[in-house]
């Protein structure tokens, strides 16, 4: 069905179809024994050590990042790379999660200490990552039915819901980017639209159907509505009390790295699914820029 350069669209289809892991395996077995892709092995030959850690080239120190290890580890499932899947899975949690990831969501940055000490530079998480990690271990839990990761997925969900959501004073419910540093400070919460795929948001409420998520996709298009001024996406958000939403900073909204995820995401979603069209509606300015 597929030619070898398709090869990661057999598990690449278990995310753009929403949360419907097994509509995608009859395809995985057909392209089982293809040629491995060649982008992942390229990627890997730069970026990713022979003991799982991804390697973020952008400074004078090599450092990494959970964001980094959690697309990684998403790309060894498309490419059906369960070796490098558990290498990476080990090393971020034997290294971002202290070795366990039932009771600490990954640090976000690890780097060399300027004393030549490699170990965790800040132990605050990301949810982008966290949600991704989570998503990832559950659609590979499925795809290879293997429990253990379908486990530790919902492990992280338990811990995500417990350590980086939150009720807003209208009754929505949203992601917040980390547990410190974004919720309320005077009566403000901060979040970052390119956080909430969609997509991952309907695999959870599948897998966990009584937790925040149903609620969180609302409180998602809700936010994106209120703050897409010109069809454009902004980095950084605010929701304010008695104010509702409002993009940030609020003098000049900027949209760069984190808001074209955002787009991204619009654009991989189901085309069945009832908030696309919406979500590019919100979205019509890049539409237009980006065909013009």
């Amino acid at each position: 069905m597929f030619g070898k350069q398709y090869k990661p669209l057999c598990l690449m289809l278990a995310f753009v179809f929403s949360a419907n892991a097994h509509a995608a395996s009859a395809t995985c077995k057909e392209a089982a024994n293809l040629s491995p892709w060649s982008l992942w092995q390229g990627y890997q030959k730069r970026f990713v050590q022979h003991d799982g850690r991804v390697l973020d080239q952008t400074g004078e120190r090599d450092f990494t990042t959970s964001e980094s290890e959690a697309y990684t580890l998403f790309f060894a499932l498309v490419n059906n790379d369960r070796q490098r899947f558990e290498v990476v899975l080990n090393w971020i949690e034997a290294n971002l999660s202290k070795g366990d990831f039932a009771h600490n969501l990954p640090a976000w940055h690890w780097g060399r200490q300027t004393n030549g000490k490699w170990e965790i530079l800040d132990p605050n998480s990301a949810s982008d990552a966290d949600t991704w990690l989570a998503y990832t271990l559950l659609q590979a839990g499925s795809l290879w039915s293997e429990a253990r990761y379908t486990r530790l997925g919902m492990t992280l969900l338990e811990q995500i819901k417990a350590k980086e959501v939150v009720l807003l004073p209208d009754g929505g419910t949203m992601l917040l980017p980390a547990p410190q540093g974004f919720a309320e400070i005077n009566g403000k919460w901060r979040f970052n639209p390119s956080y909430l795929p969609i997509q991952l948001l309907r695999a959870f409420a599948q897998a966990d159907p009584t937790g925040p998520w149903q609620a969180m996709t609302t409180t998602t298009l809700q936010m994106i509505r209120g703050t897409a001024s010109r069809g454009f996406a902004p980095d950084w958000v605010s929701y304010q009390r008695g104010m509702g939403w409002a993009a940030l900073p609020e003098n000049e909204p900027v949209g760069s790295y984190d808001a074209i995820r955002t787009y991204l995401w619009a654009g991989m979603l189901d085309d069945n699914d009832t908030i696309k069209p919406q979500l590019i509606r919100s979205f019509s300015g890049m539409r237009r820029y980006s065909v013009e």
